[in-house]
């Protein structure tokens, strides 16, 4: 939440900032009589910022795509392990049907916002397993002819599982931070640097450090947010296991 206050609030109050102090040495050097004349390398700073920022964006952006192959896949092992209960006995469906609920609730619940709270839904999953293995022990056990079965059934959800844990552990595969500082850092050397050139410039219109702001602002919040989707606008959309949910509450409605 604080890193979300500091992006949103103060960083664009900052870089806004930079524009004015950039303004005032340049105004300390026209009392002075300083001169000053472009150098050459202002083009190439603003071309390196603007390469790093893309690069920036685009490995944010492939975090989010990643995070959404494993909702897919996730969505579609869900499927498959309902699909397979239809073959099961009437006395194994029933004991899967709580196991499942619960599952979803899990799949479906909030995005886990910490790697303490991912540990906290791996271990719900871990107590929920537990539980399922005592019975299938035991189903197995009275019923030989269906240890198959049962191995087929714990291949099954161990596979969907190793999918969501990975899916859980992705929310927290971001930008490093160190990146994002050195972002925040040039964006705002960059600020002073423009508004010490409108300043000097006598440039009344500053219509390219408003515009220079405006898409600093909208592009770092963007990695910020695609790197942060407990928090962020931009969240992954968990449509596929809602309609697995959706078909699994069909399917077992009508039994």
């Amino acid at each position: 939440m604080n890193s979300l206050l500091f992006y949103l609030v103060i960083y664009p109050l900052l870089l806004l900032a930079s524009l004015y102090v950039g303004a005032f040495f340049a105004k300390r050097a026209l009392k002075r009589k300083y001169e000053w004349k472009l150098l050459g390398v202002e083009n190439g700073m603003v071309g390196f910022y603007a390469l790093l920022i893309s690069f920036s964006l685009a490995q944010a952006a492939s975090h989010h795509r990643e995070r959404m192959v494993y909702i897919h896949d996730t969505g579609d092992r869900m499927a498959l392990l309902i699909r397979k209960s239809e073959l099961y006995d009437p006395e194994l469906k029933e004991k899967l049907k709580p196991y499942y609920s619960r599952l979803f609730e899990i799949l479906l619940g909030e995005i886990q916002s910490s790697r303490e709270v991912v540990h906290q839904s791996i271990n719900k999953i871990e107590t929920l397993d537990n539980n399922l293995d005592t019975y299938l022990i035991q189903y197995a056990r009275s019923s030989p002819e269906r240890e198959h079965e049962v191995n087929e059934l714990i291949g099954l959800i161990e596979q969907m599982e190793d999918v969501y844990y990975r899916l859980m552990y992705s929310y927290h595969e971001n930008t490093p931070h160190l990146i994002l500082l050195i972002l925040v850092i040039f964006s705002l050397l960059i600020g002073v640097l423009m508004g010490f050139i409108n300043k000097i410039h006598h440039n009344k219109l500053h219509i390219t450090a408003v515009i220079f702001m405006i898409i600093s602002i909208l592009i770092i919040n963007t990695i910020h947010d695609l790197d942060t989707p407990s928090l962020g606008f931009i969240r992954p959309t968990f449509e596929d296991i809602q309609d697995v949910k959706e078909s699994f509450d069909m399917y077992f409605s009508k039994r």
